[in-house]
Order: C-alpha cells, then sequence, then structure tokens
C-alpha cells in the first residue's frame, strides 16, 4: 500500500489478515444467499492460502 506522499506503508500481517477473513465472510455470506446453500468457510480459506503460495 502507498501512502498520498509517495512513501510504501506497511501494515500488520495480522490486521491484514483479520481484514481477509472479513472480506471471505461477507463474501461468504453473500453467495449463500444468492445460492441458499450453506458454504464452508474454512475451506475456502484453505483453497485460496493454496492458490496464493504458488
Amino acid at each position: 500500500m502507498w501512502h498520498a506522499s509517495g512513501t510504501r506503508t506497511t501494515k500488520d500481517p495480522s490486521k491484514v489478515q483479520q481484514a481477509f477473513r472479513r472480506g471471505l465472510t461477507a463474501l461468504t455470506q453473500w453467495v449463500e444467499r444468492k445460492a441458499r446453500t450453506p458454504l464452508d468457510l474454512d475451506a475456502l480459506v484453505e483453497h485460496w492460502t493454496l492458490l496464493r503460495d504458488e
């Protein structure tokens, strides 16, 4: 992430992880509402983690 001054800012990895988890939770809830099918959030997190680490 970049600051308005042009310098790079660093975020606490735990905060980034929390934000990612909140985003996945929101996405999961949206998909469940649209599809009316429960999703396994932990499986989604594992899937995205594996894709990220490739």
